[in-house]
């Protein structure tokens, strides 16, 4: 288990990206399912303000240092993060990871249009990477019922990349 940092509440993990994806292998080998958060500092401010935020964040697997503010606090509260990752280091990383060892990619969230930009420039670089779906929900505050089941059901792939932001 790694080490965690508690930056007004949240529980950022303090891991290198190495590690990460050796974990992401074992959990996906194990068919575990995971949660991992991207976090840069105005997530963290977020989740001060709000409990389900927080809540969110601190029941993730992993709690990623996305932004030098957060390996700064880190670093003042005498228990510094190993390593800054942010979500545009790790995206090319998990990509060829993904396409390395045969793992399928789900592309989930962003504005119409992205998914498929993205599919385009992964296939480029790793003609051999599976993505086996691209889905942009529309957009409400709150999914019902209904909404998450078509979601999930879309979802069957090894791992799901998703794009969430925090209000800021």
């Amino acid at each position: 288990m790694h080490q965690r940092v508690n930056i007004l509440g949240t529980q950022v993990s303090s891991i290198t990206a190495s590690d990460l994806l050796a974990d992401f292998k074992v959990a996906i080998q194990a068919k575990k399912l995971m949660q991992v958060a991207i976090t840069p500092v105005n997530s963290i401010l977020a989740a001060y303000k709000n409990p389900q935020v927080q809540n969110a964040y601190n029941t993730a697997d992993f709690v990623i240092c996305d932004g030098m503010p957060v390996k700064w606090a880190s670093t003042f509260l005498n228990t510094p993060i190993v390593e800054r990752i942010t979500g545009l280091d790790l995206l090319p990383s998990l990509v060829a990871f993904a396409a390395n060892e045969n793992f399928s990619l789900f592309l989930l969230g962003a504005s119409p249009g992205v998914g498929e930009k993205l599919m385009e420039v992964i296939l480029q670089q790793y003609p051999n990477c599976k993505i086996v779906g691209i889905y942009v929900p529309p957009f409400m505050p709150v999914f019902d019922a209904a909404e998450n089941k078509k979601m999930v059901d879309e979802i069957a792939a090894t791992i799901m990349l998703q794009e969430y932001l925090a209000n800021r």
